[in-house]
């Protein structure tokens, strides 16, 4: 048999066609669980059916984001299929219908007409007959953003009647939450209505009655650590409602635990729901006027009078501490250095007027010798103390950036070799997708048979992979450095600002400071967010 020519090997006019590493996302939302036709499997099914009857579209991956939200971006498969975008590892991505991709048209048309093209990624919707490869600037094309619009509007039409029905729930005195609260369980046959928690219901009462009794919070918290009662997040992990153990808090009984069961009308048999509004997905609490209060809905746990006498306690307390008060600055950044647990601050009384101390309660809320320390910290010297260390930082700081500012010539250097690397390596990557891109061409053509195809084939991937990896390493740790860089030289700014002024504020303590452990004899151990956070400038610094 005649060996086929392979002149003109690398090079075939007029056609196409080339493999791409193909990523299948797919999206389902709470809202699409009623639609048959939106589901995982039919999804997948119709994208696979499409790329079976595609041969130049090659499949790399499948991301699935489940319940999820198409009115914003952070998914987290999304997410990684934006990285492998990044890393060079996808070439087209395919989807089953504009929807799936995003219902936010400002966003969705982003991610088509610009991030994707911007990164040589082709983008294909199956049922809208969308194809970036031939729609860009056609008819398609022109309907596109009203196709978001109009999946947008959708997607607030579903989320605006949810709410509404939620709404209606509420006023009818339907429980309408994720998690029962603690002392109640959702009926077994209908989720909207609470009935009394044996297990639990006995503790809620019981924290009643010691306070009405006059037993302050901080001895009810030690008395139910003592005895070993499960707090309630950690009873409803026991029971598989909170499956997160990040969601389980400390382990141990709080005051605020106890403040927010005291405070629940909830044990007095009346629903109060609506309390907090999400606003930009995030929980915020709502004005009183606002709330949907509906009594008589389900069996209390307490009387009406109980839960009185006891708001008439508390309110009490209240007025005896009361007076003017001022925001903790440390609040959940300082700890006990023997027990690890939050600090307490409260007032102490003095001649000269009432101050703030820090101090460690673990022996009086949790267990007597529990912690091993005796600190107490008056707060003014805390803040002079930190201020002290932070100037000390700061003498630090500024001496990193005059020698950082020294080696800026090596720097500049060392970017311009890398920005000379990267561009080789595109440069050898672009060749060979040529290459790969010639190859099916001359299969399709009958100029080289399937076995050289796959062995040509594997050996100019392989390469595309090197380079591509290469050239994402490279990418990643100049963008590192420069980035480094900027924030270095603006931590050190925010450093010393504070050192020269002397004054501290929970906006500083928030951004520069990560925790504070305190022990006997004012001793201080301070961890700033910015101690290892310029790996690569110390290799600089170090190094060179």
């Amino acid at each position: 048999m005649a060996r086929k020519s392979r002149k003109n090997i690398t090079e075939v006019p007029n056609i196409e066609s080339s493999l791409l590493k193909t990523a299948i996302y797919v999206r389902l939302s709470v809202e699409d669980n009623k639609n048959r036709g939106n589901s995982i499997d039919t999804q997948r099914q119709i994208i696979e059916n499409f790329i079976a009857i595609t041969p130049e579209l090659e499949v790399l991956d499948t991301y699935i984001d489940n319940g999820l939200t198409g009115r914003n971006f952070d998914r987290p498969e999304f997410n990684r299929m934006l990285a492998d975008i990044e890393k060079g590892k996808v070439q087209c991505v395919i989807v089953k219908d504009l929807s799936r991709l995003g219902r936010n048209s400002i966003s969705t048309g982003y991610y088509v007409e610009k991030h994707f093209p911007l990164h040589g990624v082709r983008f294909i919707a199956v049922t809208d007959n969308f194809d970036t490869a031939t729609d860009l600037n056609g008819a398609n094309n022109i309907i596109l953003p009203l196709k978001n619009m109009i999946n947008e509007a959708y997607s607030m039409d579903i989320a605006k009647k949810i709410k509404a029905q939620q709404q209606q729930a509420m006023k009818e005195g339907q429980f309408v939450g994720s998690r029962p609260p603690y002392g109640y369980q959702k009926a077994p046959t209908d989720c909207h209505k609470l009935i009394i928690d044996p297990e639990t219901a006995s503790v809620v009462g019981r924290i009643f009655e010691l306070t009405a009794q006059g037993m302050g919070l901080a001895p009810i918290c030690r008395v139910l650590n003592e005895e070993n009662i499960l707090t309630p997040s950690q009873y409803a992990q026991s029971k598989g409602i909170i499956n997160h153990d990040r969601l389980v808090g400390s382990g141990a009984w709080q005051t605020r635990t106890l403040m927010k069961i005291l405070s629940s009308e909830v044990y007095m048999g009346d629903m109060v729901q609506g309390k907090s509004k999400s606003v930009n997905r995030k929980q915020m609490p709502n004005s009183e006027e606002k709330w949907i209060t509906v009594q008589d809905t389900h069996d209390p746990i307490i009387s009406r009078e109980l839960f009185a006498d006891v708001q008439a306690i508390r309110e009490g307390k209240a007025v005896k501490h009361g007076g003017a008060w001022e925001e903790n600055i440390f609040k959940g950044k300082i700890f006990c250095g023997y027990c690890g647990k939050n600090l307490h601050r409260q007032t102490a009384k003095r001649v000269k007027g009432d101050i703030y101390v820090f101090h460690c309660i673990s022996n009086t809320r949790i267990a007597k010798g529990y912690c091993d320390g005796h600190i107490y910290f008056k707060e003014e010297d805390l803040k002079q103390a930190v201020v002290n260390i932070v100037q000390i930082q700061a003498d630090i700081l500024v001496g990193k950036n005059k020698i950082l500012q020294g080696k800026q010539k090596e720097m500049n250097e060392k970017i311009k070799a890398m920005d000379t690397q990267l561009a080789d390596i595109a440069k050898e990557v672009s060749k060979y997708q040529k290459y790969l891109k010639s190859l099916y061409e001359n299969l399709v053509l009958g100029i080289i048979d399937l076995g050289e195809y796959k062995n040509l084939k594997a050996g100019y991937e392989e390469k595309i992979e090197v380079g591509r990896n290469q050239h994402f390493e490279l990418t990643t740790h100049k963008e590192n450095l420069l980035k480094q860089a900027s924030s270095f030289a603006n931590v050190t700014k925010e450093v010393v600002a504070i050192s020269s002024v002397k004054k501290l504020n929970r906006e500083l303590i928030e951004r520069l400071i990560e925790k504070i452990l305190v022990k006997d004899g004012n001793e201080l151990e301070i961890a700033f967010t910015f101690q290892h956070s310029f790996p690569l400038l110390e290799e600089v610094l170090n190094h060179g």
